[in-house]
């Protein structure tokens, strides 16, 4: 038994140092910044599709892989004949284990901000803004100038803010109540079109989930820069 336990041992300790210690095809993706142009789709009843732009940045040291992405649509995300935007922000904290030169999985943690704005009639607008928090799972796959990642995650509302800004004034109030629990799924392909230059294409389902649950579509094609 004591062999046995010895030999598990032994085992995961080289799993662990092999995998950090592998410096994989990866790392040419996982480290970069991009810029990106995405559609941005409620697919409920008065749900609304938008344009937008975005900016992302990952970076990828000894298996640890830490990603931001921001997004702003220059539209509201439901049916409004005031227009309004919609402002999101995730970050997040993986830890990628290698099963193969090019194939790595792990768990990872997230934190997702988003703000929904609807304008009024009277030069003023309305906000709600969700905090959520929570992980899942993430996985990365590279082939020659092909790199394909994926998540699968369910962040849990922590607080929301409910406001109202018009000119100089501002109401508003804070409740963990009102926050949204996200179920989230994504998936990115990035191509190498020439040295450090990638050019990728994604897609992203967001969930929320409340009183009135409803499906956030985004669609993104952009540009990439590794380092």
């Amino acid at each position: 038994m004591n062999k046995l336990l010895a030999a598990g041992v032994s085992a995961s300790v080289a799993l662990l140092v092999y995998g950090t210690a592998w410096a994989t095809p990866l790392s040419q993706t996982l480290n970069s910044v991009g810029v990106y142009g995405n559609v941005t789709g409620a697919t409920n009843d008065g749900g609304n599709t938008t344009g937008g732009i975005g900016v992302r940045a990952s970076i990828y040291r000894d298996n640890f892989l830490f990603s931001a992405n921001y997004r702003h649509d220059f539209g509201a995300a439901f049916q409004n004949p005031t227009g309004g935007d919609t402002n999101a922000v995730n970050v997040k904290g993986a830890y990628l284990i290698p099963l193969s030169e090019n194939f790595a999985v792990g768990p990872y943690l997230s934190y997702q901000y988003t703000r929904f704005t609807l304008n009024d009639a009277n030069s003023g607008a309305f906000h709600y803004s969700n905090n959520a928090i929570g992980g899942g799972g993430y996985a990365a796959f590279s082939q020659g100038p092909l790199t394909l990642t994926g998540n699968v995650g369910y962040l849990s509302g922590v607080s929301a803010t409910y406001s109202y800004t018009n000119g100089g004034y501002r109401q508003a109030f804070t409740s963990a109540h009102g926050s949204a629990n996200v179920l989230q799924l994504g998936v990115q392909a990035d191509y190498q079109v020439s040295g450090p230059w990638y050019a990728f294409t994604g897609f992203k389902w967001d969930r929320y989930m409340h009183h009135g649950d409803f499906n956030l579509l985004q669609g993104n094609v952009g540009l990439g820069y590794s380092f």
